[in-house]
């Protein structure tokens, strides 16, 4: 499998896998609860949250291959693709934490934590990842230069890579938190262009004509 194939599956695994995954890694979907029915919740749910949160850490791995493997595909533009992935990467920074987070929370329930130190750790587990993960706009201005300015992708996925740019980067600042779900389907959109798009097409653009 070629290194656009596997940046693409990387890619469209997280934003397929996850809306379950980090739906579950939430430590407290009830809300507004006394301190001990807040424990007795997140104890009652401990092994799936902790399931969930490892979970995380793994979509925070394929996370980081894929946005590796886009600055490879890249090099064609090196600043821009450094700085690109740079800034995504603080949506795998955010899917650690929250994951992490998420354990701890499970197993300080789990174990008779007080409430002072389980709930700082269920914030960051339900709120961290979706402040950060709107960062993976900055994909999408790459892949939006990569096929509208050097056509080193197919004309439809740059244009996606704009729109999803311009609309992310506004939510992000504008309303934090409110753009999860949109930057899950914009790595679906990415991943799936990427696996769809001519393995050649890149080299093509940054190397001339195959002889």
């Amino acid at each position: 499998m070629s290194v656009q194939k596997i940046s693409g599956a990387s890619a469209l695994a997280v934003g397929l896998l996850g809306i379950p995954v980090l739906h579950f890694a939430v430590v407290d979907v009830e809300g507004k609860q006394s301190a001990s029915q807040y424990l007795a919740h997140v104890d009652d749910h401990y092994l799936t949250t902790a399931l969930a949160g490892g979970a995380t850490l793994l979509l925070a791995v394929a996370l980081v291959v894929h946005l590796v493997l886009l600055r490879y595909l890249g090099a064609g533009r090196p600043a821009l693709a450094d700085a690109a992935t740079a800034v995504a990467g603080f949506a795998a920074i955010g899917l650690v934490l929250s994951g992490a987070a998420a354990i701890m929370a499970a197993y300080g329930a789990h174990e008779g934590f007080p409430y002072e130190a389980v709930r700082p750790m269920g914030l960051v587990a339900e709120n961290l990842f979706a402040i950060l993960i709107p960062t993976l706009a900055a994909t999408g201005l790459l892949m939006a230069v990569l096929g509208l300015r050097d056509n080193a992708l197919p004309r439809w996925l740059a244009i996606a890579g704009a729109v999803f740019f311009v609309v992310l980067t506004l939510l992000g600042v504008l309303l934090p938190g409110s753009a999860a779900i949109l930057a899950l389907v914009w790595l679906v959109t990415s991943g799936a262009g990427l696996l769809l798009a001519p393995d050649r097409m890149l080299v093509r653009a940054y190397e001339g004509p195959a002889r």
